[in-house]
């Protein structure tokens, strides 16, 4: 669909937007497996190009002194700005380092615009000037391209650079094969392959992935070896990683029948907690709650890991008392208590670990009657959310990143900043989220916070219904129908509106009377026609879904203007925009 400004047909839609006083959703909201894979980094520290998914908490290049020391603690403090200043001088004076985080700075948007080609070009720059990372991201960049030319390009700097750097190179190239981004689809011998070079090279993480590829034999049921992978995990052991004690000492626990043994597993989660490995009393609740079914003896090891600040642990404590539990005759064996289970929120939260602040802060929103509370009840509760809010936004969650973006819009401090809000929206859609990509689009159709953009906005909308949204499907029958930023089309949009039925949205049906007393005979057959090669689209989307494909999104090739729609500018305040009063859309036969 090619979505083009007009001038005509301006339409005024709201949808997508929730009440900020509502408790914050999507607590467990699945993510899109495609975008999951998608090499955009946002709000990650600077770290190396080691994985295909860079790893959330590393940070390299952790220079002790010299030019870049500075500008590289700025920008893992979250100072892009900063940063980028600091860095462009020595970029121009060859430094590569200094190049290096120019391309990750124009990869994510932070601190400057978001470009694909300049962060190709630094990335270039820099790897041609010596700088190991910087291989590595150009690499990944290049194999997430739909151009196979681009993408053969990154295999070849990939397989040249394992000659040199077998650990890391082989890694990212097995990555790379079991999710289907040098082959049509994933490639179980090559990955192996590959993850058995970076093995011999003494590389601890391939020999994990190797683990948990045999552990699940996902994508490739039929290679499916539990025993196998408890050898792999074991050998990570003898080679010193410390957290595969807690991978051998949960599978002997959790795994498959055919390698559970319930006293070496006790006993190696008991080495693994001697070696400050709290994660293993994750795996001990996990036995007791699920295995054994005793919820007291699991709670017991949840609190034991909480109090040590293992996150889950924290969370799953505070589940257990905000629901309680019996027996099946009735035996209380944990009171149901909303204190101790807020208290276990609040220490989740103490930790810093983004979801425990998320967790607390959509519990400190949630109100039994939220609509009828008093406005400065509602602020009081916003203020007291937003610190936790805040840190799971940074912290990369896109949920969180949403609701940022629906805390600003909807004025729960007193009052709106839609430019703030597109921002927070902004970097969620990057991640796949599909509320906010439909959300972004709406601020794009409506000139919230954004420069109004309809061609824009049908592209978000479009990615989203194609990944799943049945609101957004009918956004996009919707506006096609009317002709807002493209060309009238009738056919395709009854399809869209059949499609946003099936998938279940509720206004659809409403849109396709609509679109249906405009539409000709003829429109109706060629929308038939449409619906069925739309239908075979999306399952074909489906399906690459499940091979890890990459789709990009209209976002991630969006270059922001300025600093303006960045979320870093919290007190900035915009207009008090309450768009709970905006008009309804306009509907096809209103044109």
């Amino acid at each position: 669909m090619d979505f083009k400004i007009t001038s005509g047909n301006l339409l005024l839609a709201f949808i997508g937007f929730y009440h900020y006083s509502r408790r914050l959703y999507l607590l467990h909201m699945k993510m899109s497996s495609q975008f999951l894979l998608a090499l955009v980094i946002l709000l990650l520290p600077l770290s190396a190009a080691v994985s295909l998914n860079n790893n959330e908490s590393a940070k390299v290049l952790d220079i002790a002194e010299g030019p870049m020391k500075d500008a590289l603690t700025a920008f893992n403090e979250g100072r892009h700005i900063k940063a980028v200043d600091l860095a462009r001088p020595l970029a121009e004076k060859g430094n590569a380092d200094a190049m290096y985080l120019l391309g990750a700075a124009h990869e994510s948007g932070r601190g400057v615009e978001l470009s694909r080609d300049k962060a190709l070009e630094y990335f270039r720059k820099a790897s041609e000037a010596g700088q190991k990372d910087a291989t590595y991201s150009l690499a990944r960049i290049l194999l997430s391209s739909k151009d196979k030319v681009d993408r053969d390009k990154g295999l070849k700097n990939l397989e040249e650079q394992a000659l040199k750097d077998p650990s890391n190179a082989g890694r990212i190239l097995g990555e790379a094969y079991i999710k289907g981004m040098i082959t049509e689809k994933p490639d179980f011998a090559k990955a192996v392959s590959w993850w058995n070079t970076a093995s011999e090279a003494g590389d601890i993480p391939s020999i994990l992935a190797l683990a948990r590829l045999y552990e699940s034999g996902e994508p490739f049921a039929d290679k499916k070896d539990p025993k196998k992978s408890l050898e792999l995990y074991q050998k990570a052991i003898v080679l010193g990683d410390k957290s595969a004690i807690v991978a051998v000492g949960s599978r002997l626990l959790n795994g498959a029948e055919g390698v559970r043994n319930e006293k070496e597993g006790r006993a190696m989660l008991a080495k693994a907690i001697e070696e400050k490995q709290i994660e293993a009393y994750l795996a001990l609740g996990d036995f007791e709650e699920n295995i054994k079914e005793d919820p007291k003896s699991a709670l017991v090891q949840y609190e034991l890991g909480g109090n040590a600040k293992q996150i889950d642990c924290a969370l799953r404590a505070a589940d257990l008392y905000f629901k309680g539990k019996s027996e099946k005759g009735g035996k209380e064996l944990i009171e149901k208590s909303e204190t101790k289970g807020m208290e276990w929120l609040q220490k989740a939260a103490a930790i810093g670990h983004p979801m425990g602040s998320y967790r607390y802060a959509a519990k400190l929103l949630e109100a039994t009657d939220p609509d009828n509370r008093k406005p400065e009840e509602k602020v009081a509760a916003a203020r007291k959310a937003y610190d936790h809010l805040l840190n799971a936004a940074m912290g990369n969650i896109p949920q969180a990143q949403n609701e940022m973006a629906l805390f600003y819009l909807s004025g729960a401090m007193g009052i709106a900043d839609p430019s703030a809000a597109a921002g927070w929206f902004q970097r969620a859609a990057q991640s796949g989220n599909l509320i906010a990509i439909n959300n972004l689009a709406t601020l794009y159709e409506k000139g919230y916070g954004v420069v109004q953009n309809y061609s824009q906005a049908g592209q978000l909308y479009e990615t989203a219904a194609r990944n799943g949204s049945a609101q957004a499907a009918t956004s996009v029958a919707r506006l096609l129908a009317s002709g807002a930023g493209t060309k009238p089309n009738i056919p395709q949009a009854w399809a869209w509106a059949n499609i946003a039925i099936q998938d279940g949205d509720k206004d659809a049906k409403t849109i396709l009377g609509e679109i249906s007393t405009i539409a000709t005979t003829k429109d109706v057959e060629d929308g038939k026609k449409a619906l069925e090669t739309l239908r075979e689209e999306l399952a074909k989307n489906a399906t690459a879904k499940g091979t890890g494909a990459k789709t990009e999104t209209p976002v991630d090739a969006e270059k922001k203007e300025g600093e303006e729609n960045s979320p870093d500018k919290s007190s900035k305040p915009g207009a008090n925009n309450d768009t709970s009063k905006e008009k309804p859309a306009e509907s096809p036969k209103q044109k």
